[in-house]
């Protein structure tokens, strides 16, 4: 018998070696590429590096992720955590959502362009096959700092760039859970609290009587259908093309002007898209979804490309062709969620620069934002209060060197 366990022992833990010596290699299956080889200029983070390069490459690791997450999801009705928000060097990525102590900040003077703190990338088991990111719903229940404070703070970045001569608006997108509730599991642990504290958020932002924030939840709540023609993909944490295509359409009449979304502009189709959070659990797959493009003639833009510090700018310049454009030269400051937009939004615009919020120098920001004529601030619900807080990017300290970039 001993000698039996020996061998299952050994079998254990040296078929994958014997594998990759018969050739059998591992591919990349999650929401990430494969951790990249480790680099000496690391110092001991290499050695952490390296344990990452060579376990993502085990032969039968994407078999032992899906067996793990097939008894989690049917034996203990729960979704395991594979820390997949984290990038291949093994840092959160910088769209991850950063986590702490509510009203306490992540780091005292945080660098604009970072995105501090822990990440949660626990998946929440919805109903009908739904996914979510039980992060959202967490930030639901807490504050950074109190609403009231966030708000000001947002505002404040926005007259300043206004006062500075430039139009401006604050866009944001709600999260998936705002527009889904339905199909969120019975019992989570954010049931009790996530409710209210959502509604504390909408309130503070529907409720600043500012006409240059717009939030877009009344908005997609106006245009919510269930599947197959839902706005939100059901197995990822983002709205898809069609959502984020009404967004635009809401953001566009927002600023005003000849350049609108017309339902004449619009192609509609289908297409298999992987959810991110399907690729968080280890089990990537496809599945159909709305597709909502933007044709308005036959001419494509002029594409330029700037890399500034770990991010590309990407400039779109549309040729002047009959159709209305908005003159002048706007900046997009976004997220995850802006991603989606920059299809539909980039053929309205003469001009349109996008920004990402994590990854751009704060230099390069305050630049970019300076040679603006428009200025469009996107973010999605469950970043806006943590984003205003000292852990955040809102720091008085930022608010300051924009207020002195626009003087």
């Amino acid at each position: 018998m001993r000698k039996l366990v020996a061998a299952f022992a050994l079998l254990f833990f040296f078929a994958p070696l014997l594998l990759w010596v018969a050739g059998v290699r591992a591919r990349p299956f999650e929401n990430r590429p494969m951790a990249s080889r480790p680099q000496l200029s690391q110092g001991w983070e290499a050695f952490d590096g390296a344990t990452r390069f060579f376990v993502d490459r085990l032969p039968l690791r994407e078999q032992a992720v899906r067996a793990n997450t097939w008894v989690s999801l049917n034996v203990f009705d729960t979704t395991p955590d594979y820390g997949g928000n984290q990038t291949a060097g093994g840092n959160p990525s910088r769209d991850a959502l950063p986590f702490g102590e509510p009203d306490q900040p992540a780091k005292p003077e945080p660098t604009a362009g970072a995105n501090p703190g822990a990440t949660d990338t626990t998946v929440l088991k919805g109903k009908d096959g739904w996914l979510f990111l039980q992060g959202e719903l967490a930030r639901a229940c807490a504050e950074y700092i109190p609403w009231a404070r966030a708000m000001q703070r947002w505002e404040r970045m926005l007259s300043i760039i206004r006062a500075s001569g430039r139009d401006v608006v604050l866009v944001v997108p709600p999260d998936k859970s705002t527009i889904y509730p339905e199909y969120l599991p019975d019992a989570f642990a954010e049931k009790d609290c996530y409710k209210p504290g959502r509604a504390k958020a909408w309130k503070a932002l529907e409720g600043t009587g500012n006409d240059d924030v717009l939030p877009l939840r009344e908005a997609e709540l106006a245009v919510k259908a269930a599947p197959p023609e839902e706005t939100y993909h059901p197995e990822d944490t983002h709205w898809n093309s069609k959502g984020a295509a009404l967004g635009v359409r809401a953001l566009l009449r927002h600023l005003g002007g000849p350049a609108q979304l017309r339902d004449a502009d619009l192609q509609k189709g289908r297409v298999d898209y992987q959810g991110d959070l399907s690729g968080l659990v280890g089990t990537p797959k496809k599945r159909d979804a709305p597709l909502w493009t933007v044709k308005r003639n036959d001419e494509q833009p002029e594409v330029t490309k700037q890399q500034v510090g770990d991010v590309e700018l990407t400039t779109q310049r549309w040729p002047d062709v009959g159709d209305p454009l908005r003159e002048g030269r706007t900046v997009f400051v976004q997220d995850s969620f802006g991603v989606a937009m920059l299809d539909a939004l980039g053929p309205y615009f003469s001009e349109l620069q996008n920004v990402p919020w994590f990854g751009t120098p704060t230099a390069d920001l305050l630049a970019s934002i300076e040679a603006a004529d428009t200025v469009i601030l996107e973010k999605v619900e469950r970043d806006i209060n943590f984003f205003a807080s000292d852990g955040g990017m809102l720091t008085e300290a930022f608010l300051g060197d924009l207020e002195a970039a626009l003087r």
